[in-house]
């Protein structure tokens, strides 16, 4: 028996009214649970628009998205799905500037997690597996970019989410912060056993997934 997809895109299609452009076109696509896939293409060819979408950062305008048996989620739906299940890693890092290293990891755990002991708990562990405990009292600013965005991960896993969306995760990085930050997601992909999709323009990170996937005018290959 074949355990059903974790998310599942259905002949999804985004459609730009100003100025009138089809960014995605009747897309298929599926993740099962546990699954590593890579999205390729080039500049401008809907790679991050899908990964929006499947995360309901972006709505389609055509087609269905079901994310375990949700089918179409609403706006509300899409919040706790964020909030609880689904992780974002995104490629300016995103941490909030003024918050120091541990308090943007323990930022998502709000409203989740309700003891404050708890989340800074969790917090510092998550710190210390992204290797970065001397960090903790750091503002981003303070840190390089392969520290920043091991912070970014460390966040995207505080509620240790089912699946984990990254766009260019390693594209703002030299070629050594690159490889930490491949190596620290790979790593939690195996251990955790969550589903990771990858948008990246890197042929050497599509060539170690499971499967890799190619956009190009916005049709899914």
């Amino acid at each position: 028996m074949t355990a059903t997809p974790l998310l599942t895109l259905d002949r999804v299609s985004k459609r730009y009214a100003s100025p009138q452009q089809a960014v995605l076109s009747d897309v298929q696509l599926s993740v099962d649970a546990g699954e590593l896939i890579a999205i390729t293409g080039p500049s401008g060819s809907g790679k991050s628009t899908l990964l929006y979408i499947m995360c309901g950062l972006e709505d389609a305008s055509s087609g269905d998205i079901v994310f375990d048996g949700i089918t179409n989620p609403c706006r509300r739906d899409w919040v706790h799905l964020r909030a609880r299940r689904i992780g974002l890693v995104f490629q300016a890092f995103n941490l909030l500037a003024q918050l120091t290293a541990l308090e943007n990891i323990e930022l998502p755990m709000l409203g989740i997690i309700n003891d404050s002991a708890e989340r800074k708990e969790k917090a510092e562990h998550l710190l210390e597996q992204v290797g970065l405990s001397n960090r903790a009292t750091h503002l981003p600013q303070e840190m390089s970019g392969g520290e920043q965005q091991r912070v970014a991960i460390a966040r995207s896993l505080a509620n240790s989410p089912d699946i984990l969306l990254c766009d260019e995760p390693t594209g703002n990085l030299d070629s050594k912060s690159a490889a930490q930050v491949l190596d620290l997601l790979n790593e939690r992909y195996n251990r955790q056993g969550m589903s990771l999709v990858i948008v990246t323009h890197n042929s050497e990170i599509a060539s170690t997934c499971d499967r890799s996937l190619r956009i190009v005018d916005g049709k899914l290959s």
